[in-house]
């Protein structure tokens, strides 16, 4: 079954809900007395305080968790486990910030409409989000790494009359790498799919672009480069933001050759027969 949260963030919810509700049904017997309005008063500013304390108890443990697994990156320990830790947390801050914490401020009535909106922009919490959307990025950038050196590595070689769709391989399996992400982010952070494989997007082909520039590979690129750059930058489709689109077309400048009818040719074919390989990025 579907979850919009992992069941401990479920069930601290589910608490937290109950447990404010009570003291929204204290507030509400309070306000029927006017001679309580000070002692009211006093209560709703307490009621505002605990969840600002919730808040940012939930922003400080995730904090704890990616100092954690920054931790294990430094010692060179951390696991494939990590990334979908990552991404739970995501969904999980998503879950609190946008449902949960909402309900809380609806529940305890004493609490204005102003305040809840201050309530909420005070919360730690965006800064968590951010912080994990960058960790994520960072526990990618070794297999990243390793499927740069393999493309570099294997664009400079002489193109084979034999390959499949006229595409190399390695371009496959960089196209194969985004494409597991992009299952494993929509079963995670259906919501931040767009925005996590785009950083990770700018992130390989910014990369790629400095290593083209600091190995002085610039000469040995070709213009079956140029066609192979043009299909990845064509089969990622809207994962290819504005940004990664002007590093795409500083890496193909090395080519000093641009696109032939024929290349376009060959590309529109290429596309087309091997469309199961990057259809997921279509949608």
């Amino acid at each position: 079954e579907e979850r919009p949260a992992s069941l401990t963030a479920l069930f601290m919810g589910d608490a937290l809900i109950l447990g404010f509700g009570e003291v929204a049904a204290t507030l509400n017997a309070i306000s029927e007395d006017l001679k309580s309005t000070h002692r009211y008063n006093k209560l709703v500013v307490r009621v505002q305080s605990s969840l600002r304390s919730c808040f940012s108890a939930c922003a400080g443990a995730f904090e704890s968790v990616g100092r954690d697994i920054r931790g294990r990156m430094r010692d060179g320990n951390f696991h494939e486990a990590d990334i979908k830790t990552v991404l739970q947390g995501l969904q999980d801050s998503y879950f609190l910030q946008n449902f949960l914490f909402p309900e809380l401020c609806k529940v305890v009535e004493g609490i204005s409409k102003s305040s809840r909106i201050d309530l909420l922009d005070e919360s730690h919490l965006v800064k968590s989000m951010h912080n994990f959307k960058r960790l994520y990025v960072d526990l990618n950038s070794a297999r990243e790494e390793d499927l740069r050196e393999g493309y570099l590595r294997s664009s400079t070689e002489p193109a084979s009359t034999t390959n499949l769709f006229d595409i190399r391989s390695h371009v496959f399996r960089v196209l194969h790498f985004f494409v597991e992400q992009h299952s494993l982010v929509s079963t995670f952070v259906p919501h931040l799919c767009k925005e996590l494989l785009t950083l990770l997007v700018e992130s390989f082909f910014g990369d790629l672009s400095q290593m083209l520039d600091e190995e002085g590979l610039a000469s040995k690129v070709s213009s079956q480069d140029l066609l192979e750059m043009s299909y990845l930058e064509t089969a990622l489709g809207k994962y290819v933001s504005p940004k990664a689109h002007k590093i795409i077309d500083k890496c193909n400048t090395y080519t000093r050759a641009s696109l032939t009818p024929a290349d376009k040719a060959r590309l529109k074919e290429a596309l087309l027969l091997s469309k199961l390989h990057w259809q997921c990025f279509s949608n």
